[in-house]
């Protein structure tokens, strides 16, 4: 059963920041979670809402911030945005990295990035790439077919298994409320491995366990 910590350890510290990842290395996590979207001058930063609002009683929205502008912004607990390289660097290839795209139009940034780190010796199965975008996966697949695919879903998991299988993809992330022992099966089944998120009560932990998921997303990882 894989260990996943949502946004880092989103149930210790200020979720998709670094504090957050290295709880997340501390828990012994095998995969780590996390959301990217890009600034108005084309970075890369690890921020899941659209807006700073919830995390920093901002308004503004990450599209329309420079980089600058970004690192200069404290969140709630004084934590700091950081961009996608710096989650890259401080997991240095410890434990796998999710990378869930949030908003469209990223790719060449992100496909760039993680070339640079190719080139210094991290390998595509470092990573995993997440999103409810199918289509943003579709072209993934196409500009580079190694990377391992997740398709996220909130509804009928069975309803995402033709297209994982076209992508090739690795895994289907399902909300876990979406799950039952049959549609577990017959995904994993297809050689896709189950996902669900995000699971943090010790009864619904213990409920995907017995569902025989192959790993479980969590704010509390040490719970899995």
């Amino acid at each position: 059963m894989l260990r996943i910590g949502h946004r880092g350890a989103k149930g210790f510290c200020m979720e998709n920041t670094l504090e957050s990842i290295e709880k997340a290395l501390e828990l012994n996590c095998d995969i780590i979670e996390i959301d990217i979207q890009k600034t108005l001058d084309d970075h890369l930063v690890v921020f899941h809402d659209t807006d700073l609002i919830r995390l920093a009683k901002n308004p503004a929205k990450i599209n329309e911030l420079t980089h600058e502008q970004i690192k200069s912004i404290a969140l709630a607990d004084n934590s700091k945005i950081p961009t996608l390289e710096q989650v890259i660097d401080k997991i240095n290839k410890k434990v796998v990295l999710n990378i869930e795209i949030k908003t469209k139009g990223l790719l060449p940034e992100l496909l760039n990035t993680l070339e640079v780190y190719f080139h210094k010796g991290w390998n595509h199965h470092n990573f995993i790439i997440s999103s409810f975008y199918w289509q943003e996966l579709e072209q993934i697949h196409l500009l580079s077919s190694e990377l391992p695919l997740a398709l996220l879903t909130e509804k009928d998991p069975l309803l995402a298994i033709d297209k994982a299988i076209q992508l090739n993809a690795y895994a289907i992330n399902p909300l876990y409320t979406t799950l039952d022992k049959h549609k577990v099966k017959v995904i994993q089944q297809n050689a896709l491995k189950v996902f669900p998120y995000t699971v943090n009560s010790t009864n619904d932990i213990l409920l995907m366990k017995q569902l025989k998921v192959d790993g479980i997303i969590s704010d509390y990882p040490d719970r899995v």
